[in-house]
């Protein structure tokens, strides 16, 4: 981030807000979603079929490793699609499988469109934090929404 101060018409909590802004059209950018990591031990027949569940599921994995008759897969995805697997994950091995999953962080949305969509997320109307930023021409102040402020950056050129 990078801004600049005028004797004039900067005055105390302006680069506070700015800096809230600048953070707010940052993060409009990307939507995230928690991720898990997992682990799973499966027999070797069904490898193939969890292996497919997993790419289905918007999730990634490392070469499965095997010995003896197991295969044990490790790989990481979204909460919201691993979320109800372990149910699926049980019948497929027939209570035999072993899964574990611990949270991963976070990462870029797989389905940004549709969870927009489904919560009805409006950035506009969050009028406590805005991504409208100020802009100062010929000593006056004017609002710019966030999706058109990198066109007034004169910081940036």
């Amino acid at each position: 981030m990078t801004g600049r101060a005028h004797n004039k018409h900067t005055s105390g909590g302006d680069f506070r807000e700015a800096t809230l802004r600048a953070l707010r059209q940052g993060l409009e950018n990307t939507l995230l979603e928690p991720y898990y990591r997992f682990k799973m031990e499966v027999d070797i027949d069904f490898m193939g079929r969890v292996l497919s569940d997993i790419q289905k599921l918007n999730g990634s994995f490392d070469a499965p490793e095997t010995y003896h008759n197991k295969a044990i897969i490790t790989g990481r995805g979204p909460v919201a699609a691993f979320m109800d697997y372990s149910m699926e994950f049980t019948s497929l091995t027939r209570g035999k499988g072993k899964i574990n999953f611990t949270f991963d962080g976070y990462d870029t949305c797989h389905d940004e469109e549709d969870v927009v969509k489904k919560i009805g997320y409006d950035k506009n109307a969050d009028i406590d934090y805005t991504s409208t930023s100020i802009f100062c021409s010929k000593g006056q102040g004017f609002l710019v929404n966030g999706d058109e402020a990198k066109g007034y950056m004169h910081c940036l050129k």
